[in-house]
């Protein structure tokens, strides 16, 4: 995922942050949430997750793979527009 170079890979990784952290909090309805999807052929969103407890069997791991992907997911887009960066000063100075 992270070697996907487009414009689109904001999107990728927001997909994933909102995966991981949908799966954080305890849902009562999540069997009809996910059937309601699959009918409207939607990506999975977090509407809401106010009120929502988190789930009691959490460990340390569940945390981990969210700041891991937040933040490698950071690293990369800030390499991104580094980048794009250099590429606009390079084309600029090569035009003069």
């Amino acid at each position: 995922m992270f070697k996907v170079k487009s414009r689109h890979s904001h999107e990728y990784a927001k997909f994933i942050i909102e995966s991981l952290v949908k799966k954080l909090y305890a849902s009562q309805n999540e069997e009809v949430d996910m059937n309601d999807e699959a009918e409207n052929n939607e990506q999975p969103r977090i509407q809401s997750l106010e009120g929502l407890p988190l789930k009691s069997n959490l460990t340390e791991l569940h945390y981990a793979q969210l700041f891991f992907i937040v933040g490698h997911s950071a690293i990369k887009m800030l390499t991104f527009i580094e980048q794009m960066e250099n590429d606009l000063k390079k084309a600029v100075s090569d035009s003069l």
